[in-house]
């Protein structure tokens, strides 16, 4: 089954928010536990992804957490309890 396409108007948006930040740098980081055949896969995924759509405007920084390395402040995430 075909998708549908974006209507002219969303489209055009989508093309201008994407043309205005053509100079932009991003910054990622990929958190996997060990080599396992899933942290490689999302590895390559995830590269191919950004030359893709970011055509070498990425810096990809891969954490692996099975090497006991605390986490970052600004990653942690605490319990929130109504």
């Amino acid at each position: 089954m075909k998708k549908p396409s974006p209507p002219p108007a969303a489209l055009a948006a989508l093309e201008a928010a994407a043309a205005a930040q053509a100079h932009a740098r991003y910054i990622l980081r990929l958190y996997v536990t060990g080599a396992t055949p899933q942290s490689t896969r999302a590895m390559l995924n995830i590269r191919k992804i950004c030359e893709e759509h970011l055509n070498g405007r990425y810096d990809l920084e891969v954490v692996d957490l099975s090497q006991n390395q605390p986490w970052p402040k600004a990653s942690r995430s605490s319990p929130h309890r109504p």
